[in-house]
């Protein structure tokens, strides 16, 4: 990393594999149309 950066783990590797489970769950996601 760069010096005089702090890094913080906000967020561990358990909540990102259920913060995909639900999303990839949700099953409506736009087709990206309105670009």
């Amino acid at each position: 990393p760069c010096p005089d950066v702090f890094w913080f783990p906000i967020v561990n590797t358990r909540f990102c594999k259920e913060f995909i489970e639900i999303n990839e769950n949700f099953g409506q996601w736009s087709d990206g149309s309105n670009h």
